[in-house]
Formats: C-alpha cells, sequence, structure tokens
C-alpha cells in the first residue's frame, strides 16, 4: 500500500532546486534527497503549490551562497595546498562551484553536457597543440612531420589520423 506523505513547500522547493543543479536526473535527485522518484516527477510536472517560485528563489540564493563560500575557502586555502592538489582537482572544485552559483543565480538551465570527444579527436588536437608549440619555439612543422613525430611515441596515432602528405626531411 502507497504511504501519503506531506511535504513542506521548503521541502518542495529544495528538491527541485536540486533537481536543477542534478541536470534534470530525477533519479538522482531521489537519492541524494531521499524522496520518491515519482515524487519529483510530479513536482516537476507542476503539481505544487502556486507560492513555490518565491521559495525556491530564496532556496537558491541560499545554496548559491553556501557554494560562493566553498569557492572563496578553496581559493583562501589555495596557495597552501598547492603542492598537494593537482591542477585537475583545483579546476575541478572552482568549475564546479562557478557552475552550480550560475544555475541558482541565473535562474537558467545548465548547458546541455558536451559529448565525449572520440580517439581520433583527441589525437588531432594532441597534434595541432603539438604544432602551434613548435612554431611558438620558432621551429615550425608540417602536420606530416608533426604527426611522423607523435607516432614514434604514441604508434596508435596513425590509426586514427592519416599520414597524407609526405614527410618533410
Amino acid at each position: 500500500m502507497r504511504r501519503e506523505r506531506n511535504y513542506s513547500d521548503r521541502k518542495k522547493a529544495t528538491a527541485l532546486v536540486a533537481l536543477a543543479l542534478n541536470n534534470g536526473n530525477e533519479s538522482k535527485t531521489a537519492r541524494a534527497i531521499d524522496i520518491p522518484r515519482t515524487t519529483i516527477q510530479e513536482w516537476r510536472n507542476g503539481r505544487v503549490d502556486d507560492d513555490l517560485p518565491e521559495i525556491r528563489r530564496e532556496v537558491k540564493g541560499n545554496l548559491a551562497d553556501e557554494f560562493e563560500s566553498i569557492l572563496r575557502r578553496c581559493l583562501n586555502v589555495l596557495p597552501s595546498k598547492i603542492e598537494e592538489c593537482s591542477g585537475q582537482q583545483i579546476a575541478t572544485i572552482a568549475a564546479i562551484c562557478v557552475d552550480k552559483i550560475r544555475i541558482l543565480r541565473e535562474d537558467q538551465p545548465p548547458a546541455p553536457p558536451q559529448p565525449p570527444m572520440s580517439q581520433a579527436q583527441r589525437y588531432e588536437r594532441a597534434l595541432e597543440h603539438f604544432m602551434k608549440r613548435a612554431e611558438e619555439r620558432g621551429m615550425p612543422i608540417s602536420r606530416a612531420k608533426a604527426l611522423k613525430i607523435l607516432a614514434d611515441v604514441e604508434p596508435e596515432i596513425l590509426q586514427h589520423l592519416p599520414l597524407n602528405d609526405p614527410v618533410d626531411n
């Protein structure tokens, strides 16, 4: 038998804000805040009170303030932790905070996730970066020559990027 639950307007608003922060993922949101997924789905589809938008703005503002506080703490401890954390870890923390603050402050849905790059795209990006760095150092290099050099280190690159023009000597 289904048990009828009563949730406060604040709890409903918090659930809808959490849903936005989870990119609309109802299951993830339901697990995070311990509310049935179907209930969250009903709220998302409009089965909520009319005064909820005002409460949602308040909840969003409070959460954005919390993320800003986390971001400030990260930036404050950064100089002392720089040796312990990788640049990727630091960038990830900052990016998550900035993204969540933007979502909460601007009342806009998050940008859709970018599709992952294929192996060929990653190799192409590495090749372009290699050629650009060589040119910056006053040693311009052709695509074919750069590809040959990279293939000496990573032979698999030739399976993804064709070696069209002849190698310069």
